[in-house]
């Protein structure tokens, strides 16, 4: 049987040319970057990194939700959302390529293209192990499509604030392709989406497409996305896509998929909690067994869930995500998380250990913290991971020094890539960079 597990939760590269930025990387070629000396070391976001991909297109300010795949080649490939702001109507994907193990980059250039009336945001890259084609998959959104099914659906009262406010939550969830290590891509491909209970029968899907994947479970490729209602989204669920041969099967129209779990409803959190989103799934002892956890906007602690039949049904464990030595919960603010097992067998997490709260009656408007970003290795408990204690993976100068009540807001959607034999975790810092920083060993060990 086996457990899956799911955690709802510029680019630049280390040089060694500061000594004290290169505290944990001497020797290696793989230290930091520095622009000033830092005394706190390679973990220092705001001044030391590895490489940065590139500078902002025209009007492309906001950068976010990068992540990077190893091309067959040995080609860096690393696509994100860019755009003039977040959700802004002009938001898109784009992707640069680097041939020298990331020192390098090329200039960004579009996968999804922004148009008049088109908005694509927040995707996700994965390789295929069996052919190698690479996938963006992304939130499409076309106004004009929106418009019409809005209309039809009789919800004409929420027709601006779809178009206005929710650009990247609104429309259908596509992929391009790449057959050549990321140099060009395929035209646009719809991926089917059941509908059910939350949805309008007629109008929009709407929901934040936005977490971890896709992962390999049983020779399946699985990623997560969540579904609310169009207007006035009061309660948010964790659903997978499921597809036996989307890594196998050449012609798009060919490939299969399905919607999980069974029945009509979501993945939702106990105690009444209605904003569980942004999962991270990882496979437990077999295929059948499976494990996430996600971000809980309201409690500010990482929500974990189970599932022992392949996804079919979910079961929500009675507590948060906890440390093994029994210590306590997994704090966790409004930011996403990752879980992934590591090619050697290794869960690890990465979250933001702030903000330990004494219950769970805060509001979610007092979550904001992003910052400092925080790993831990996990190991399995029966049905769940536990976790050990955290170590500090990255924090940004203003981390220091802000006050107790002040909001730590300066890095986002971290995303765990293996490479050469390293770790790496790829960060949106301040949601302006993309930026990717290398794991020692030593924390993983």
């Amino acid at each position: 049987m086996r457990v899956y597990f799911v955690l709802v939760v510029g680019l630049f590269f280390c040089a060694d040319n500061s000594a004290l930025c290169s505290d944990s990387f001497a020797g290696t070629g793989l230290g930091p970057t520095c622009d000033v000396a830092s005394a706190h070391g390679w973990r220092d976001a705001d001044h030391c990194w590895y490489a940065k991909v590139d500078d902002s297109g025209p009007g492309e300010h906001f950068n976010d939700n990068a992540q990077v795949v190893i091309a067959d080649d040995g080609t860096w490939v690393c696509a994100w959302t860019t755009g003039s702001a977040e959700a802004s109507a002009d938001m898109h994907i784009v992707v640069s390529r680097s041939h020298d193990h990331g020192r390098t980059w090329s200039a960004r250039r579009p996968i999804e293209p922004a148009t008049e009336s088109t908005t694509a945001a927040y995707g996700y890259l994965f390789k295929s192990p069996i052919n190698g084609r690479i996938f963006s998959i992304y939130r499409f959104h076309d106004e004009e499509v929106i418009t019409r099914q809005i209309r039809e659906s009789g919800h004409r009262s929420g027709l601006k604030n779809v178009l206005g406010h929710f650009h990247d939550t609104v429309g259908t969830i596509c992929f391009r392709y790449s057959d050549d290590h990321g140099k060009t891509w395929s035209g646009r491909h719809e991926i089917p989406t059941r509908r059910t209970r939350v949805d309008n029968p007629m109008g929009p899907l709407a929901g934040w497409f936005f977490g971890i994947g896709p992962v390999i479970i049983d020779d399946h490729v699985w990623f997560s996305g969540n579904k609310h209602k169009p207007v006035g989204a009061k309660r948010w669920e964790t659903w997978f896509w499921k597809s036996p041969n989307m890594h196998r099967a050449s012609n798009p129209s060919e490939f299969i998929w399905e919607n999980k779990p069974a029945g009509e409803v979501g993945i939702v959190p106990d105690k009444g909690i209605k904003y569980w989103v942004e999962a991270s799934l990882v496979q437990l002892d077999d295929a059948d067994h499976s494990y996430c956890v996600a971000r809980n906007r309201y409690a500010g602690y990482l929500g974990p869930s189970f599932s022992t039949d392949g996804g079919e049904t979910w079961q929500n464990p009675p507590s948060a995500a906890e440390y093994w030595d029994g210590s306590g919960r997994l704090n966790n603010p409004k930011a996403g998380p990752m879980l992934k097992q590591l090619s050697d067998g290794t869960y690890l997490l990465t979250f933001f250990n702030d903000r330990a709260r004494p219950d769970d009656k805060i509001h979610w408007s007092k979550l904001y913290d992003r910052s400092p970003l925080w790993c831990s290795v996990g190991w399995p408990d029966g049905h769940v991971l536990k976790f050990a204690q955290p170590e500090l993976l990255l924090y940004n100068d203003e981390d220091v020094t802000a006050s107790a009540e002040g909001n730590r807001s300066s890095i986002y959607a971290p995303f765990l890539f293996e490479a050469d034999g390293d770790v790496f975790t790829v960060v949106s810092h301040k949601k302006t960079d993309v930026q990717i920083t290398r794991i020692p060993r030593a924390l993983i060990e």
